[in-house]
Formats: C-alpha cells, structure tokens, sequence
C-alpha cells in the first residue's frame, strides 16, 4: 500500500514551498510464470497436400474418407528450458483450412509430451465439433491441469475426415495449425544452464509536459528495490525514444540481479537484494514528454550455475517496490 512522508518542509517568497516527499509507488511480485519467453510457447504446423498424396494446381477426385492420421511433428521449446511442471495451463489454438476440400466434424488435434500415441501423454486434445469448408478459420481456448513437457511438444492430427469432392483444385497453401501455451500456474520448471534468453517490449507512451502552475520538482531519485528469488541472473534497463530515436534511459545505470542459489528440490537458498536508481529532475521530464515510445530490455541468464539445468519450484519469485524520493516546490499562490 502506497504511503507519503514529507520532510523539512521551509518556505520563501520566491520559491513557496520546498519540502521532500518519499513516496513507495508500487509494489509487485514476478515468478517464472510472468516472464513471456519462458512461460508463453507458440507452435506452428503446416500440413502440405502432398502429405495426402495429392498434386497441385490441378483438378482431382478427392473420395469421402474418415481417420486419416499425420504426425507426430515434433516441435522444439526455447531452448533454456529443460522441463516445465504445472499445475494450470491454459491454450488456444486456430485452425486455417486452406485444401479445397470441407474438414468433417470428429478431425481432433492432440498436443502431447511423448512421440507415442497413447493416451497417457496427452497434454491438451481439441476435437473439431463442426464442418470447416475451404478457407474457414476455426479457434479453440481451454486449460488444461496438473501435467509437463520437456524439449518439445509432439502434434498430431487424428480422425481427420472429409466428404470429398470432384475437381478439387489444391493451391499447394497447407491446412495450418498455430498454438499457443500461456503457463497460469507453475510447479516446478527447469532450466539449461549457461544460456540467455533477452526480452524487448516497445510500449507506445504519452507523458505531459511538466506545467508551472502548482509546482515543479526541483530534483530527486525513483529506486527500484529488488528481493530476488529466482535462480537466473537478469539485467534491466529502459530507454525513451522520439521518431525512432533513443533520447533518455529510464535507469542511470541498468539494473543488475544477482539470480539466488537453490536447493536440489528447488527452494529458494539465498535472497539476493539489490537495487536500480533512475534520476528525476525538471529536465529529464521535459526530455521524455517529447517521446512516444519506451522500449524495455530485459536480459535474463543462467550462467554461472553447476551443473546441467537448474531445478525452481513456485516458491522462487522476485519481489518488487519502487519508491520516488522528490524535491518539490509548491507555489502556494495557485492552491
């Protein structure tokens, strides 16, 4: 919860009132789960109609067929990851049809974590309820509980049927999947050591520039405290741009996270704290209310740590606060 404290408070005629203030903004909470490049897979399958035989760009005679099966296409994790436990997961997936043929209801699409086709290894299976003509596009989101995927994930498509058709044309574009998984609830994930994933994120931003009527901020510091518990080393760092054009960094210096030991099983051993300063004056809020863009580098890494992969349970987090500490004179004229 947010508070204010202000210290020293003077006064004089030309400036009003000069006082202090320390302010804790914000306070927040960041596990695994929260870092896209990890928790966020995209996975792509292209069907080609060669797969089914048939050639293209001319006519054929397609018969009305049921319980056709392709796959397994084995698909890759990022490669920092090593194994993903959890407890809650949640998908969607769309399904581009673009053979000149109508997919028949019963087509499923299984997701699984073995190359086999047992049941046992299904992590997420989406059955298609409804005829997909040519050029349709059908979509599908769920959650799936308590289950894990290590290295890759295996797609297969089972039961594909159609009624088939005369003088069908194929193009030679595929029928596609794409899917992506958002891990909501993480147990336990390991990591390849000695790898580094970076995450840049443009945010488009709109900041006023600083009027005069009611005060202005003289000087002073936004810190941001870092608690970390999390087993991977991370930088940080955040740069305003104008038309394209880096014109100010949010940090003096970037953010350095020391990532903390675990035990064999997980636990977080050691909290690691530091902290990243960003200066405040009159004249960097002039800079940046110029700027439209913030663009934010994140560098996360596993070096340094024994080993193969690294073991974290969702105990491991890194906690959060960012404190402004400001001068401000108020001209006490406009109250």
């Amino acid at each position: 919860m947010c508070g204010c404290f202000k210290f020293d408070p003077t006064y004089d005629e030309i400036n009003g009132i000069q006082s202090e203030w320390l302010l804790p903004i914000a306070k927040t909470s960041i596990g695994f789960e929260n870092i896209k490049e990890i928790s966020k897979v995209q996975l792509e399958v292209y069907v080609s109609p060669s797969e089914l035989g048939y050639p293209t760009n001319m006519p054929v005679n397609v018969p009305a067929v049921g319980g056709l099966v392709f796959g397994p296409y084995q698909k890759a994790l990022p490669e920092i990851i090593q194994r993903i436990e959890y407890d809650s997961l949640g998908f969607t997936v769309s399904l581009v049809n673009e053979f000149p043929f109508t997919l028949s209801p019963g087509t499923t699409i299984n997701f699984r974590n073995a190359p086999n086709f047992f049941s046992e290894n299904i992590l997420f299976s989406w059955q298609i309820g409804e005829f997909a003509p040519p050029g349709s596009t059908l979509n599908f989101s769920a959650t799936s509980n308590s289950n894990f995927f290590e290295d890759f994930i295996y797609i297969t498509i089972e039961n594909l049927g159609t009624p088939g058709g005369n003088d069908l044309v194929f193009s030679g574009l595929p029928l596609s999947i794409t899917a992506e998984f958002d891990v909501i609830d993480l147990k336990e994930i390991q990591l390849q050591t000695n790898m580094q994933i970076l995450s840049v994120d443009t945010l488009s931003i709109s900041v006023e520039e600083p009027g005069d009527t009611f005060g202005v901020a003289t000087g002073g510091t936004a810190t941001i405290y870092f608690d970390n518990l999390l087993p991977a080393n991370q930088r940080f760092q955040a740069y305003f741009l104008q038309n394209g054009l880096v014109t100010d960094s949010l940090l003096s210096s970037p953010g350095i996270i020391e990532g903390c030991d675990v035990t064999p099983n997980g636990d977080p051993l050691s909290l690691k704290s530091t902290k990243a300063v960003a200066p405040l004056s009159w004249a960097k809020w002039t800079k940046i209310s110029k700027c439209d863009k913030l663009v934010v580098h994140h560098y996360l890494s596993t070096n340094g740590y024994n080993g193969a992969f690294i073991t974290a349970n969702d105990a491991c987090r890194i906690d959060l606060q960012l404190v402004v500490d400001v001068m401000l004179n108020i001209n006490i004229s406009e109250l």
